[in-house]
């Protein structure tokens, strides 16, 4: 129970930054998670390990609240215009 508050507090924390961050900041993020989590991916697959696995689909979850996050500003700054 104590892990699951923990990794709760950790993507709320996770989302708040990516709040705060500048696009080019967003991408460098997006950049260095994709290659963590194709890490986990690879891991996973050659290991079957279900810890590996749960590693692996938390990152995915953290890419795809990155790739909102820039959809998002996109969409702001195209409103500026």
């Amino acid at each position: 129970m104590k892990d699951l508050l923990n990794t709760t507090a950790f993507a709320q924390a996770f989302n708040n930054f990516l709040k705060t961050i500048s696009m080019k900041d967003l991408l460098y993020t997006l950049h260095a998670k994709v290659i963590e989590m194709r890490k986990a991916q690879k891991e996973y697959f050659r290991t079957r390990d279900m810890v590996t696995l749960s590693q692996a689909r938390n990152l995915e979850r953290e890419v795809d609240k990155i790739l909102k996050e820039i959809e998002q500003q996109k969409s702001s700054l195209a409103s500026l215009f």
